[in-house]
């Protein structure tokens, strides 16, 4: 008893009842990661081009026999290769379009095909944007050969005056 006169009941929690479904506990449950969901798909598109992914590129890049030579061919073939496949792609819309029109396709599947080739398109601009940083990242030593050329020339218009 209190003091002031209420009575208390002690019930010990190990004679509760307890309910059937208890709700989970805050545990941090790992969602699932997008990042590699698009790296994916990236990846597939790559694949599906056949051109060589983000890994694969960094990887030929950072051998040891590669020099910045080698290095700034291995990037404009890539890039020509990355290029010539984005050249492409408004013929594969207007393929599309004409299956259309024909009624050999239906609404659904040249909304999709246009979707994938979006898709392939945006895929494209940044594996084209990404690998044009890497060479020009590249420090060649051809700057140096023209600096002594622009040199020679201005010293021999100068002395002939």
């Amino acid at each position: 008893m209190l003091e002031s006169g209420e009575k208390q009941i002690y019930i010990d929690p190990e004679y509760m009842p307890q309910p059937e479904d208890l709700p989970p506990e805050n545990e941090e449950e790992e969602a699932p990661d997008y990042s590699i969901l698009e790296e994916d798909r990236i990846n597939a598109v790559l694949d599906r081009l056949s051109l060589p992914n983000y890994d694969d590129v960094e990887l030929r890049l950072t051998q040891e026999n590669m020099n910045d030579k080698k290095r700034k061919a291995y990037l404009n073939k890539l890039l020509k290769s990355a290029k010539n496949e984005r050249a492409r792609l408004p013929g594969f819309s207007a393929q599309v379009t004409k299956r259309l029109k024909k009624g050999t396709m239906s609404e659904a599947e040249a909304q999709m095909s246009r979707k994938v080739i979006k898709d392939t398109q945006k895929v494209l601009n940044e594996y084209t944007d990404n690998n044009q940083q890497k060479l020009t990242n590249i420090k060649g030593s051809g700057l140096k050969k023209k600096q002594k050329e622009v040199d020679k020339l201005c010293f021999s218009i100068i002395r002939q005056k």
